[in-house]
């Protein structure tokens, strides 16, 4: 990966953080990501996660997302205190479900601008949080 010191000397301004730029600054942080630019998400694999990254430009967010599918034979009320005790225990991410789906996200600001080094070291702490949260309450005998 590229030093750190060499990407936390760059400013993007906030109409420089698009989905272009973002792509470029992974490549050179040597990570393999796809655009896709009809759904307009980024997709990279960091140590085997895979993560999409969404722009919300009116709102100025970034958001790091994963996917993961509960088993069909999760009850609604298992599936409730699961996602209850991961947000408990994990305040950095954002755990939800929506039918047989757990999404996880983190949302990162670049009101005002961003350096570029933010944005790839909290992809890496994202990568990181998640497995380790996700194995946590019982979460291997609930997701598939």
């Amino acid at each position: 990966m590229e030093s750190s010191n060499f990407l936390s000397t760059e400013f993007l301004s906030e109409d420089e953080v698009t989905l272009s730029a973002i792509h470029a600054l992974l490549r050179r942080s040597l990570y393999q990501a796809h655009v896709d630019t009809d759904k307009e998400v980024i997709t990279v694999t960091v140590d085997g996660l895979r993560v999409h990254i969404l722009m919300d430009r009116e709102r100025k967010l970034m958001r790091y997302l994963v996917l993961y599918s509960f088993r069909e034979s999760v009850s609604s009320e298992e599936k409730h205190t699961y996602v209850n005790s991961l947000n408990y225990a994990s305040p950095f991410i954002r755990i939800a479900f929506h039918l047989e789906q757990i999404v996880v996200d983190y949302h990162l600001s670049f009101e005002g601008g961003l350096v570029p080094y933010h944005a790839v070291s909290t992809l890496r702490l994202f990568a990181r949080m998640v497995p380790p949260a996700l194995n946590s309450f019982g979460g291997p005998d609930l997701l598939e």
